[in-house]
C-alpha cells in the first residue's frame, strides 16, 4: 500500500510518499517540500504570527493535494519543535488540522529522537553495533544512543539551527563574536546531555541524520568507500571547525554559493555548524557518518510495524503489480554493489596485456630484440647526440622503458578494481613483476635484476595513481546555486 508522511518542521513542510511492503523497507515514490522557516515568524512572546500560520496552512493544503494526486492511502502527519513550543500551539494545531481534514500528531522531543534512531538503526543494520545519533533541526537538537532498535538514552534540547539563528545572529554576516556567544550557550545547554551519553560505552558508529548535517557534510566532509563497496559521507570535526570562521564572515547570499549549501539552509547553516561542532567536542567525536534516513522514515517504519498485515480488509496490503515488482527489483539492485561496464572491460583487457608482458620478457634474446630493439636504437641515438656513453644511456632507457611498460598494467588494475586501495594495487604490480623475474632465473638467455623489479612496480604505481587523480578531480564539486522550490 502507499503511505505518506507529512512532516511539519521548523524549516520546511515535507511530504514523503512511499510504497510499504510487509517485512520490507519503504520505497519512496514522491518527495515534495515547501520552505516556510517558521522561526522568522515567532513573535517576542514565542507565538507564531498570523503570517506564519497562513504560510503553514498554504503549505499543508498544497501537500494534501499532492498526496491525493499520488493516491496516498494513509497520510501520517507530524509536527515538531516549532509548533510544539509555540505559545499559541493549540490554536495553530487546530488550524492545521482543519486544513488537513484529519488529526495532527505533535511529537515530543524524545519521540523525535527515538523515531529517528529507529530509522538510522534500520539503515545501518544490526551489524553496526552501538550507534550514537545526532540530529539537528530548525527548532531542536536531538540525541539518541543504544545497541538495539530502542535507544538507551534519548534527549532533545532547544538548540535548533533556526532558533539559534534568531536568538544569536541578528546580523548578516553574524561575525565571530556572535559565534563565540552561541558556542558558550550551546556548551552550557549540552553539558547534561553529554554527561549521560559519555557514561555509555563508546559507540561503534556516530551518525548524523538531518538536512543541516547533510549540507555541512557536503561542504566540509568527504566520501569514503567501505570494504563492501558502499559509498558513505563522513564529516570530520576538525574540518567542520575550520569552516565556521569562514561561514561567519560570509553573508547569506554568498554562503548559498558554497557546495552543499542550499538557499533554504544558508540563513541558519552557521548556527547549525556551531551547535554541531560544540556537541562533537563535548562528546569526543572525531567524525560522524551521514544517514540518508531520518525522522520521516522512522515514522513510516513504526507505522508499518503496527499494521496487521495478516488481516483481511483494508489493512491487508494489496497484491503487487508487475510494475511494483519491477520497481522493487530495481531498488534492490541499486543498493547492491555493482561492477561497471568499464571495470569489466579493464579486467578482460588485463589478461592479454599480462600475457603480452610475459612474452616480451620471457622470449629468447633474439626474438625479444625484435620487440624491444627500439630501446637500443633510441639509446644509441641519444648517446650520439649528447656525447654520452652508450652503456649508461641504454641502462637508463631500459629502466624508463620498464616503467612505461607497466603503466597500462597499473591503469587496468585501478579501473578494474577501483575499490582496492592504492597500496593493494601497487602490491599486485610488485607480485606480477616478481613472478616474471623469478621465471627468468630458469631461462638460459634471460636474467633477473632488482632494477627491473623496481621499475615494473613503479610503472604499475604510476598508472594506478593516474586513475586515482583523475577520479579525485572528477569528484570535486564545483560551487553552484541550487534551486529549491519555495
Amino acid at each position: 500500500m502507499r503511505l505518506g508522511i507529512l512532516d511539519i518542521g521548523s524549516n520546511t513542510v515535507h511530504l514523503l510518499a512511499a510504497d510499504a511492503l510487509p517485512g520490507g523497507r519503504p520505497l519512496a515514490t514522491t518527495s515534495d517540500r515547501t520552505v516556510v522557516r517558521l522561526m522568522r515568524f515567532l513573535t517576542p512572546n514565542g507565538a507564531i504570527s498570523e503570517e506564519g500560520v497562513l504560510a503553514l496552512e498554504a503549505a499543508v493544503t498544497r501537500a494534501r493535494g499532492i498526496a491525493e494526486t499520488e493516491r496516498v492511502e494513509t497520510l501520517l502527519t507530524t509536527a515538531t519543535s516549532a509548533v510544539r513550543d509555540a505559545t499559541n500551539g493549540p490554536e495553530v494545531i487546530a488550524r492545521i488540522e482543519k486544513a488537513l481534514g484529519q488529526p495532527l500528531q505533535v511529537l515530543a522531543g524524545e519521540q523525535e529522537a527515538e523515531l529517528t534512531f529507529l530509522a538510522v538503526r534500520r539503515w545501518f543494520g544490526w551489524d553496526a553495533g552501538r550507534i550514537l545519533l545526532l540530529d539537528i533541526g530548525g527548532g531542536s537538537f536531538e540525541f539518541a544512543a543504544g545497541a538495539e532498535e530502542q535507544s538507551e538514552v534519548a534527549a532533545s534540547v532547544p538548540l535548533g539551527a533556526g532558533r539559534m539563528t534568531v536568538q544569536f545572529f541578528p546580523n548578516d554576516p553574524p561575525g565571530e563574536d556572535a559565534v563565540e556567544l552561541l558556542r558558550a550557550h550551546a556548551a552550557e545547554v549540552l553539558a547534561p546531555v553529554a554527561e549521560k551519553l559519555n557514561a555509555l560505552p563508546r559507540p561503534d558508529h556516530v551518525v548524523g541524520s538531518s538536512k543541516a548535517i547533510r549540507s555541512l557534510a557536503n561542504l566540509a566532509g568527504r566520501r569514503v568507500t567501505d570494504g563492501q563497496g558502499f559509498d558513505r559521507t563522513v564529516l570530520p570535526r576538525q574540518a567542520l571547525g575550520s569552516w565556521i570562521p569562514r561561514l561567519a564572515r560570509l553573508p547569506a547570499s554568498a554562503r548559498q554559493e558554497l557546495p552543499g549549501i542550499t538557499p533554504d539552509r544558508t540563513f541558519q547553516i552557521v548556527a547549525a555548524a556551531v551547535s554541531l561542532h560544540t556537541a562533537m567536542t563535548l562528546l569526543n567525536i572525531d567524525e560522524l557518518e551521514v544517514s540518508p534516513w531520518a525522522l520521516r522514515e522512522g515514522v513510516l517504519l513504526r507505522y508499518i510495524e503496527s499494521m496487521n498485515w495478516g488481516a483481511s480488509g483494508s489493512d491487508r496490503p494489496k497484491a503487487h503489480t508487475a510494475t511494483q515488482r519491477t520497481r522493487n527489483s530495481r531498488e534492490y539492485a541499486r543498493r547492491m554493489p555493482r561492477t561497471s561496464a568499464l571495470a569489466i572491460i579493464a579486467r578482460v583487457l588485463l589478461v592479454p596485456y599480462t600475457l603480452a608482458l610475459a612474452l616480451i620478457v620471457w622470449l629468447p634474446d633474439a626474438q625479444a630484440g625484435r620487440v624491444t630493439g627500439i630501446v637500443g636504437r633510441i639509446a644509441r641515438s641519444l648517446a650520439y647526440r649528447l656525447d654520452l656513453s652508450f652503456s649508461s644511456t641504454y641502462t637508463v632507457m631500459e629502466f624508463l622503458a620498464n616503467i612505461v611498460l607497466f603503466i597500462p598494467f597499473g591503469i587496468l588494475l585501478a579501473v578494474g578494481w577501483k575499490r582496492l586501495k592504492t597500496w593493494h594495487l601497487a602490491a599486485l604490480g610488485l607480485a606480477t613483476s616478481g613472478v616474471i623475474e623469478f621465471v627468468q632465473l630458469f631461462l638460459p638467455t634471460r636474467f633477473s635484476t632488482i632494477s627491473d623489479l623496481i621499475a615494473n612496480t613503479a610503472g604499475a604505481l604510476v598508472g594506478c595513481l593516474c586513475i586515482r587523480v583523475i577520479g579525485w578531480l572528477a569528484s570535486v564539486p564545483a560551487p553552484s546555486r541550487r534551486r529549491v522550490e519555495a
